[in-house]
């Protein structure tokens, strides 16, 4: 099925559209809409470094951080997104709307749907935090053959390293570690438990 889906592209090529052109939409700042969807790793689509930038720029960059930072889901996939550009910085403060969105109500930090409403605890949006830390900052994939590095990890600025223990994988329990050499460069590296 995911083979055989169609995902409208402009003219020039430079990035996909949200709706085919022949669908009208309202005035209404709606964005690149579902196309930050596009980075989740679950669809894994293969694009071009040019493609998978275009998409980043069109469709993820313009949404302003305050508004998409209401709904405890929509960080994932532009933090993603920013990460599998290269972007740290952009991956940080996607990141970062988990923590200054209003999603998370006192007294015990409960994870809502929106900041707006006190559905909690929102497993969706916190399911969504974790998939932001081990595939975002990794660059891990899930392929046939484990899951690999499909895209360089990356580090918010200030932050040393990221280790994720124990994760279990195809009966498999390892830890995911990101850091930086002494050069500065990010690097990832396993260790099997």
């Amino acid at each position: 099925i995911a083979h055989e889906l169609y995902i409208p592209i402009s003219a020039d090529g430079q990035h996909h559209l949200p709706f085919d052109p022949s669908v009208g939409r309202s005035s209404e700042d709606f964005g690149g809409g579902p196309l930050a969807l596009l980075f989740l790793p679950s669809l894994d689509l293969k694009m071009s470094p040019r493609l998978l930038q275009g998409d980043y720029d069109y469709a993820v960059r313009p949404a302003p951080l305050a508004r998409v930072a209401g709904g405890s889901m929509n960080m994932e996939p532009r933090s993603v997104a920013a990460a599998e550009t290269g972007d740290a910085a952009d991956a940080a403060a996607w990141f970062g709307g988990n923590f200054t969105g209003g999603t998370l109500k006192p007294p015990f930090n409960a994870r809502t749907e929106t900041a707006g409403n006190n559905v909690a605890y929102f497993m969706t949006g916190s399911g969504a935090y974790i998939q932001n830390l081990v595939f975002g900052f990794t660059g891990l994939r899930t392929r046939e053959d484990g899951l690999v590095g499909a895209y360089a990890p990356v580090l918010p600025d200030g932050w040393r390293a990221l280790t994720l223990r124990n994760i279990a994988f195809r009966g498999q329990h390892m830890d995911v570690r990101v850091d930086r050499a002494e050069n500065g460069e990010v690097r990832l590296s396993r260790q099997q438990r």
